[in-house]
């Protein structure tokens, strides 16, 4: 992946239109679109003619497939591998969903039928057969939950959670305008559940706005972890041509099909958060290789030159996430989320060590002042014990100053514990937490 970032954004857009061309039918020959497009060049020569090798061989898998493939999707109001099908709820490129009744327990269930033509070989059928145990495994709040790997009519099919509120995809869809807050909420959601996967080992690789599903409650769970995994390579071709899902999400490693790690959700859920504040992707087109080409060479249009209203953190924060080279990107779906969650109102993070001294320092000269002073003035006017102010001498009342010092600083130590311990953050914190997060939000014109 190191070495993608230092390619000419062009070569990239090349071989992205190449693959297009490919996708829709044309079978071009490397060496011929190289010689229309830029000259001799081997390294370029090179990627083109492995893209080709993967159109020919995912081509000659399909014929194998087509010619002992008897298995179509189950009908609504069929008996199939233990399961009532009850209603279509969606379909896309990698199969049709159903809402089906699981006869043995009498559970509703979202029953995912993967498409025929992804039968590409029985080794990705049993890794596909693994990943989804793994994922099966997952217990978070912020995924749906997979039940079981299943055979429905000689199709790999799994049974997941039922989540009935839509998806994002549907509110982005509605037009309706999404509040900065709430799509910062809903994408440190969908990071806490791609954390979970990702310790388990899990990548997403095809997490987009249609694969986050709201509950009733309004909070986001991911759905289809590990399905895309079926496919290889990443391209995630069908026997068709078909490009399986949608490239708006997709990370620039992942198009030009090179091994992807977490950081390729850390992208796809910079481009969900984009397109939930703007209403549409981070890159468009009117075909698929213009999409491709966009996300290759283009960097996407500041989130603030569409939306005045987010503020600029927010929008540094995104930009950054869809950086094209991984290594520029969050290091984890972790440290994004710790990113944004600033941005929430009601949000106190655990602060770090030199937030915690900084701010006891802040704390304890703010009321050792307050503390000397009233001890002063107390002493001055006669309302504490002790010689009156006119009978002072210059020693005692130097001793006085250490005192009134002394106790203000055990004041401080015992104001600011008691704080940290009630409420999480002091006078101090409120001012070093809460100043840069105005500053940032508000910045000087």
């Amino acid at each position: 992946m190191g070495d993608s970032s230092r390619r000419p954004a062009s070569e990239d857009a090349l071989v992205a239109r190449f693959t297009a061309a490919w996708l829709r039918g044309q079978r071009m020959e490397p060496d011929e679109y190289l010689r229309e497009h830029r000259g001799g060049n081997e390294g370029l020569l090179r990627r083109l003619r492995e893209v080709a090798e993967i159109f020919r061989a995912a081509e000659a898998e399909a014929g194998e497939a087509t010619a002992g493939e008897s298995s179509s999707m189950p009908q609504v109001g069929a008996v199939a591998g233990g399961f009532r099908i009850l209603r279509q709820i969606g379909q896309g490129g990698m199969g049709t969903v159903f809402e089906a009744e699981e006869l043995e327990t009498g559970r509703r269930v979202a029953l995912k039928v993967l498409a025929p033509e992804l039968r590409t070989s029985k080794e990705a059928e049993e890794r596909f057969r693994r990943e989804a145990r793994i994922a099966a495994s997952l217990n978070h709040p912020n995924c749906v939950f997979v039940y079981g790997v299943h055979e429905i009519g000689g199709l790999l099919a799994t049974s997941m959670e039922l989540v009935e509120g839509g998806t994002l995809q549907d509110r982005i869809a509605s037009g309706e305008r999404i509040e900065v807050e709430e799509a910062v909420r809903w994408t440190i959601e969908i990071l806490e559940g791609l954390e979970e996967a990702h310790r388990a080992g899990i990548v997403h690789r095809d997490l987009k706005p249609a694969n986050c599903f709201l509950t009733p409650e309004g909070h986001v769970k991911i759905g289809d972890f590990g399905l895309s995994r079926l496919i290889e390579p990443d391209l995630r071709l069908t026997r068709t041509g078909k490009f399986i899902g949608s490239p708006f999400f997709a990370a620039p490693e992942q198009i030009l099909g090179r091994e992807v790690d977490a950081r390729a959700d850390v992208y796809a859920t910079g481009a969900t958060l984009y397109a939930l504040l703007v209403g549409r992707p981070p890159h468009t087109g009117d075909e698929i290789g213009e999409v491709l080409a966009r996300i290759l060479s283009e960097e996407p249009e500041a989130p603030r030159r569409a939306r005045s209203e987010i503020p600029r953190c927010l929008e540094k924060q995104i930009l950054r996430a869809l950086a094209k080279s991984p290594a520029r990107r969050f290091a984890s779906t972790l440290e994004f989320a710790r990113a944004l969650r600033p941005l929430l109102a009601d949000s106190w993070m655990p602060a770090r060590i030199g937030l915690r001294f900084t701010a006891y320092v802040v704390d304890a000269a703010l009321t050792t002042i307050a503390w000397a002073l009233a001890d002063a003035w107390l002493h001055e006017a006669g309302l504490l014990a002790g010689e009156a102010s006119d009978h002072w001498d210059s020693n005692s009342s130097r001793w006085r100053f250490l005192e009134s010092c002394l106790t203000g600083s055990v004041f401080g130590w015992t104001y600011f514990t008691l704080l940290e311990a009630r409420w999480g953050a002091s006078v101090g914190k409120l001012l070093l937490v809460s100043l840069p997060r105005s500053i940032a939000n508000n910045p000087p014109h």
